[in-house]
């Protein structure tokens, strides 16, 4: 799967990742937290943390 958003903007990336995500999603996710939609983003300003029904917990974001 391909994704793609304008270079430099990583609100825009971490929106791109996290919808194809979703879009390959077969039911078993229960949240997202989007970190840049937060009121108070996290000390890592994007990402996202995407839990499952089973409990288990993925920590996606950006490093340089």
């Amino acid at each position: 799967m391909e994704v793609s958003a304008p270079a430099g903007d990583r609100a825009s990336v971490e929106h791109a990742l996290v919808a194809a995500l979703l879009a390959a999603d077969p039911g078993e996710i229960s949240a997202v937290a989007v970190y840049s939609d937060l009121p108070r983003p996290p000390a890592v300003g994007h990402g996202a943390t995407i839990d499952f029904h089973d409990g288990s917990r993925i920590f996606l974001n950006h490093v340089r």
